[in-house]
């Protein structure tokens, strides 16, 4: 199997675990920084959007980015390297049991964004997420 393959195929399962635990961090961090009826509202939401970017059709989106015959093949190697990151996030956030571990999922999921060419609604769809762990990092 080629390496680009290789590192597609552990980018979209790093991509699901790695929103899973960002969302799962936000959603702990709310509950510690804002009112209870706030944080409800707020993990409800949060929870949608989890299901919306873990989805098959979020996945495949962003697999066919990294894919892509417009993806420059020396990128490959970047895609590795952010699969490493989301991989130490997964350590960093079992550490963090305060929901302290946004600011540094928020950078990664930054670093996602920038790197991957990804299909215009989900990117849209990861902007909300992106004002939902400004929220809670803000706190109330």
């Amino acid at each position: 199997m080629p390496e680009d393959a290789r590192n597609s195929s552990k980018f979209a399962a790093a991509l699901k675990e790695f929103f899973g635990l960002l969302i799962k961090q936000a959603k702990v961090a709310s509950k510690r920084k804002l009112s209870p009826e706030a944080s409800k509202q707020l993990n409800r939401l949060l929870g949608k959007i989890q299901r919306e970017i873990t989805s098959r059709r979020a996945l495949t989106g962003m697999n066919e980015a990294v894919t892509s015959e417009t993806f420059n093949p020396d990128d490959h190697k970047v895609i590795g390297y952010l699969v490493h990151e989301m991989e130490l996030f997964k350590t960093i956030s079992k550490d963090s049991k305060d929901g302290s571990a946004v600011s540094t999922g928020k950078s990664i999921k930054d670093s996602v964004e920038k790197l991957v060419k990804l299909p215009k609604w989900l990117k849209k769809l990861l902007g909300v997420l992106n004002e939902l762990l400004s929220i809670v990092q803000g706190g109330a």
